[in-house]
C-alpha cells in the first residue's frame, strides 16, 4: 500500500479527572488523583476528504518532571505547551505522511520546549499525543488493526522495522502487577478495607488474578526495603512461576550508591530465592545523572549481575544509544513518550541484540494507563512489537470504568467482549484470567478502539500561550 500523507487542520483537547481507590506511591509522588488529557484532530488528505483522530493520556504527578517547587497545575500548564507547541509546528509543516511529519518537526519542537526551560520528556509529550491521534486517525480511515498498517507501508514508518515483527500481535498479555511503596502486602494488614469486589492486598491479587510477574517499588531506605521485600519474598512459594522487576524511580543519585544498596539487599540469605526471580531493575538513578559517563565504569565493574534499564530518563531519541554505551540493558515503552519513540527503539534494542550477542529488553510500561485509549493504544503497541508482560495497574489503583460514561463503558464491553467483564453490581472492569489478558478484539481494531471518547462527558481545556 502506498503512503497516506495528510496535513492537520484543526484541533480540540478535554480532560477528565480520575481519583484512584487505593493511593499510590512512587518515589516522592502519591498518586491520588490526576488528570486524563484527550486529543481530537481533524486531518485532510491529499483527495480532500477529512478524517478525525483521537488519543489521551493520564499525567501523574511528579513523572514528567521531578521539580517539586511546581506545582501539579504548573507542571500540566507546561505538558499542554508542549502540546501547543507540537499542534502548530505540525500545522505549519503542511502535509506528509505520518512518520515523516514526525521527523521534520521533532527537532524543532524539543528545542523550543528546552529554550521555555522544558525537560526532555515534558518537552516532547504534545508531540507524542499528536502522533498517536494520527495513527488512530490512519487506523480508522484504513479499518486496519495497528500492526497491519505498520507492515504496509501507509505511516511512512522505515521497512527495516518488519524482519523483527511478530506475525501476529501477542493476543494473551501477561499482567505485570505492581507493588507501590503505601500497597499492603497483607489483608489482615488493612486498617480500613473499601470491600469493593477488588484485590486490595497483594495476597489478594496473588489470589485472584494468579499473576506470573509483579513490579516492586523500592525506595533508598535499606532497612525500610530488605523489610518490605522480605514480607512480599514470603507469599513467593517455590512453585509459583513468577518473575520481577525493580523500579527504582529515581531514587539514587549515583550508580555506585545503587549499587551498593542492591548488594545489600541481595545479598540478605532471607532473599536469595526473591532476587534468582528479578530479570531487571528500572531507572534506580535520578535523570540528570543515570546516563553520566561514570555509570559506565560501575556497570562495567560486572558487580550488578541484574540488568538495568532506563525509564524517565528515557526522553529523548538520542537517550538510548546512549544508555547501551554506558552498559544498560533496555528501555521501558510508553505511548506518553511517543508511539514512534517505541518503534524507533525497537530496532534499536533488536539491532543491538544481534550486533552485541547478548539480550536487550524492551520493556512494557505505564501503571496509570486506563480505559480506553490510553490503556488501549498503549497495549496496543507492545502487542504488535510482540511483548508478552506489560505493567498494567491502572485497573488496580482506578476501579474499572467508574469514571467512564455510560455511552463509554457500554461500547467498551461491546467492542471488547474478551477484556472486560462486568462485576456482580454491574461495574466492567479489566478481564484477569490466569494473570492475562486477552487482547483478541483489541487486535483486531486499528489503533486500540474504533469507538470515541464521548467529549460531552469531558471538560474542554484552553491550551496556554505560555510555559511556566
Amino acid at each position: 500500500m502506498s503512503l497516506i500523507k495528510i496535513s492537520l487542520k484543526s484541533w480540540s483537547v478535554y480532560s477528565r479527572t480520575v481519583k484512584t481507590r487505593i493511593p499510590f506511591r512512587f518515589g516522592k509522588s502519591l498518586l491520588k488523583e490526576m488528570p486524563i488529557i484527550h486529543l481530537k484532530v481533524a486531518l485532510d488528505l491529499e483527495n480532500g476528504e477529512e478524517i478525525e483522530g483521537y488519543s489521551a493520556t493520564g499525567i501523574p504527578p511528579l513523572w514528567f518532571d521531578k521539580d517539586d517547587s511546581k506545582t501539579d497545575i504548573q507542571h500540566q500548564q507546561n505538558l499542554l505547551y508542549s502540546l501547543k507547541t507540537a499542534l502548530e509546528s505540525y500545522q505549519k509543516a503542511g502535509r506528509g505522511g505520518s512518520y515523516s511529519l514526525h521527523q521534520n518537526c521533532e527537532e524543532s519542537i524539543v528545542a523550543h520546549g528546552k529554550s521555555h526551560k522544558l525537560n526532555d520528556l515534558t518537552a516532547s509529550f504534545g508531540q507524542a499525543l499528536l502522533d498517536n491521534a494520527i495513527v488512530d486517525a490512519i487506523c480508522r480511515l484504513t479499518k486496519k488493526p495497528f500492526l497491519e498498517i505498520l507492515k504496509s507501508g501507509e505511516l511512512g514508518f522505515p521497512h527495516e522495522i518488519e524482519e523483527f515483527l511478530p506475525e501476529e500481535a501477542t493476543e494473551a498479555m501477561s499482567i505485570r502487577h505492581t507493588i507501590g511503596l503505601l500497597d499492603e502486602i497483607h489483608t489482615s494488614d488493612i486498617k480500613s478495607p473499601l470491600n469493593d469486589g477488588l484485590p486490595e492486598s497483594l495476597e489478594e491479587v496473588l489470589a485472584i488474578y494468579n499473576v506470573n510477574y509483579l513490579k516492586v517499588k523500592v525506595t533508598a531506605d535499606v532497612t525500610f526495603s530488605i523489610e518490605r521485600l522480605k514480607k512480599i519474598a514470603k507469599l513467593i512459594t517455590p512453585e509459583m512461576e513468577m518473575s520481577i522487576t525493580l523500579d527504582g524511580n529515581e531514587q539514587f543519585s549515583n550508580m555506585a550508591d545503587f549499587r551498593k544498596f542492591y548488594q545489600e539487599l541481595s545479598g540478605d540469605p532471607e532473599l536469595n530465592g526473591f532476587f534468582n526471580r528479578v530479570i531487571w531493575i528500572e531507572e534506580p538513578i535520578q535523570r540528570k545523572f543515570s546516563l553520566d559517563d561514570s555509570v559506565k565504569s560501575v556497570l562495567d565493574e560486572g558487580l550488578l549481575s541484574t540488568p538495568i534499564i532506563i525509564d524517565e530518563s528515557g526522553g529523548s531519541k538520542q537517550a538510548f544509544p546512549k544508555a547501551v554505551e554506558l552498559g544498560y540493558k533496555g528501555v521501558s515503552a510508553k505511548n506518553c513518550k511517543g508511539v514512534y519513540r517505541t518503534l524507533e527503539t525497537f530496532v534499536e534494542v533488536k539491532k543491538n541484540e544481534i550486533i552485541k550477542g547478548t539480550p536487550y529488553y524492551m520493556s512494557s510500561e505505564d501503571l496509570t494507563n486506563v480505559p480506553v485509549l490510553p490503556f488501549h493504544q498503549d497495549i496496543c503497541v507492545a502487542a504488535a512489537l510482540g511483548i508478552t508482560h506489560s505493567e498494567r495497574n491502572g485497573h488496580h489503583f482506578i476501579r474499572g470504568f467508574d469514571f467512564l460514561s455510560s455511552v463509554e463503558r457500554r461500547e467498551a464491553l461491546k467492542e471488547f467482549p474478551s477484556l472486560y467483564k462486568e462485576m456482580k453490581e454491574g461495574t466492567p472492569v479489566l478481564n484477569i484470567q490466569e494473570g492475562k489478558i486477552n487482547l483478541k478484539e483489541l487486535n483486531q481494531v486499528g489503533f486500540g478502539a474504533m469507538s470515541k471518547p464521548d467529549f460531552d462527558f469531558l471538560s474542554p481545556v484552553e491550551l496556554p500561550t505560555e510555559s511556566c
